[in-house]
């Protein structure tokens, strides 16, 4: 895939990861990703907000020649992936982002950046015309959707191809920025999965997150109520949920620091707690 004015980045389509002969072990071994290797995923990274502290991100990486994981937008980590070289794969739906333009008048929030090495993308560009002539409706991916494969394609680059006597796998460490607030469910199945997480606060998610004690639900208007869609209110519902779940488990709560940021994550990838 060439991004104008940019690197080359590969790109993989992942038309449905829930089929039956869906295997991310053949993602991996297309993009000769085959070695043991320490995996850092950003959830929720989305925007310029965090970019100078996902500088201690890299830091972490290098130290510890890890790979990041993150949704194939803009963060602000690309230009210090690039700096240093590092592997950047961004996981994403396909209908909810841009290609990269040519000459654009301005940046778009859902726009694929530079700086990413790799893009895996759910779903198939070319469905809405599979549509057309065989009456069949394809299935559609949205932000939320992409947890389990990012997981997933963790969990394959930190264990590697198997081999007979091969060295244990590497360590996976996840740090919620929570720009998307849908983040919410990656890092539940993190936590679920006993993968080391860091809160990073700064953004609304994460500073709810950032308590010790159980949040109540917001207080707002009943004119206000009256305004909300059903589906809002379940995203809402859901949040809330999600964020008490998160707060009862064992995470790492990180200030707003670049410095600090570097050292815990780079901690919890060498260290065994």
């Amino acid at each position: 895939m060439m991004i104008p004015a940019g690197n080359t980045a590969k790109l993989v389509r992942v038309p449905d990861p829930a089929n039956q002969d869906f295997r991310i072990s053949s993602v991996c071994d297309r993009l000769k990703l085959t070695e043991p290797t320490p995996v850092i995923i950003l959830a929720g990274a989305m925007g310029e907000r965090a970019g100078k502290t996902l500088a201690g991100v890299c830091r972490a990486a290098v130290r510890s020649d890890a790979a990041i994981i993150d949704s194939g937008l803009g963060s602000g980590i690309e230009k210090f992936c690039l700096r240093k070289h590092l592997a950047l794969m961004g996981v994403a739906p396909d209908k909810e982002v841009i290609y990269p333009r040519i000459n654009p008048v301005g940046k778009k929030n859902n726009e694929l950046t530079n700086g990413h090495t790799q893009f895996l993308l759910l779903g198939d560009c070319e469905d809405d015309e599979k549509w057309k002539d065989s009456k069949k409706r394809p299935k559609t991916f949205f932000w939320g959707d992409e947890a389990q494969v990012k997981l997933d394609l963790a969990k394959r680059l930190a264990a590697g191809r198997p081999k007979k006597n091969g060295p244990p796998p590497c360590k996976i460490v996840m740090v919620l920025v929570g720009d998307n607030a849908l983040c919410h469910k990656e890092v539940e199945a993190a936590l679920a999965m006993n993968i080391p997480t860091v809160i990073l606060d700064g953004s609304p998610l994460a500073s709810k997150c950032m308590n010790t004690e159980e949040v109540k639900p917001e207080e707002m208007s009943d004119e206000k109520k009256k305004k909300l869609t059903n589906t809002q209110k379940e995203k809402m519902a859901a949040e809330h949920e999600a964020v008490n779940n998160i707060i009862k488990k064992r995470v790492f709560r990180c200030p707003d620091s670049s410095e600090e940021l570097a050292a815990i994550v780079h901690l919890l990838l060498t260290v065994t707690i």
